[in-house]
């Protein structure tokens, strides 16, 4: 039988009556199945529960030889023998983000579910397998229908870059791209001209200069400090123009 889930036989030893042989009874059986390569064969049959409070059952491997379009291998009478193909399901490693399936073999036709855990800073650009032939097929979606091949399994992802500046009256003094968690460069300490009242010390910037997890800026903050008055006489004059006043009276030039 060929469905959906690729190729399927179901293998009984039975007496000339029709009867299943007694349990014991081993014989050399060879099976002829039409299968045109044997590489993703696999054949099994399922081992009953060990106890009544356990329904689990338990698939054991049988060895056997492929010659053509045969397959050969001991059978024990009673025993039902199944022999699908079976393709494996390898995952190529990302030193950027973690991938998962729900079955690293499977037959064709099976639903792959592909999970993907994306660090913070990583963005995923596209997940894909690649099949025997080498070609590339690109996932619409996180499931899949598993080809006739053994496949791999690939993620493309990239670094986020965020840009950090640091501004000083309205004007950028530094900026730079980091990655998520790097440490940004500040720059030196940023220096404001006096104007006619108050001079301007830095004191720092608008919050405090930290790991790299977003776009970021940040902005110098200064601190005001009045200027001293320049002392006048009584008439409001200061003592360098009085000065001057006098020697100008007194036909003298400085």
């Amino acid at each position: 039988n060929r469905g959906n889930k690729g190729y399927s036989y179901t293998l009984k030893l039975h007496d000339e009556n029709g009867e299943i042989l007694d349990t014991g009874i081993e014989s050399e059986l060879s099976v002829v199945c039409d299968i045109s390569a044997h590489e993703g064969l696999s054949l099994y049959y399922i081992e009953e529960p060990h106890s009544r409070s356990s329904s689990e059952e338990v698939r054991q491997k049988v060895r056997y030889t492929a010659v053509d379009n045969a397959i050969t291998f001991k059978a024990v009478a009673g025993v039902t023998y199944y022999a699908t193909v079976e393709y494996d399901v390898m995952l190529v490693s990302s030193s950027l983000v973690g991938i998962s399936v729900n079955k690293l073999t499977a037959n064709p036709g099976d639903r792959i579910s592909v999970s993907v855990s994306v660090p913070l800073g990583i963005e995923l650009d596209g997940l894909y397998y690649i099949d025997s032939t080498g070609e590339k097929h690109y996932l619409e979606s996180r499931y899949f229908s598993m080809p006739e091949s053994d496949i791999y399994i690939c993620a493309e992802a990239h670094y986020i870059r965020y840009t950090v500046k640091f501004v000083s009256e309205g004007k950028i003094i530094s900026m730079a791209e980091y990655k998520y968690g790097e440490m940004p460069k500040i720059p030196d300490a940023p220096k404001k001209a006096a104007d006619s009242v108050y001079s301007y010390e830095f004191v720092g910037w608008s919050s405090e200069v930290g790991n790299v997890t977003s776009d970021v800026t940040y902005t110098a903050v200064f601190s005001e400090k009045l200027l001293p008055e320049t002392p006048k006489n009584d008439q409001g004059l200061s003592p360098k123009v009085e000065k001057l006043l006098i020697l100008g009276y007194s036909g003298l030039t400085i």
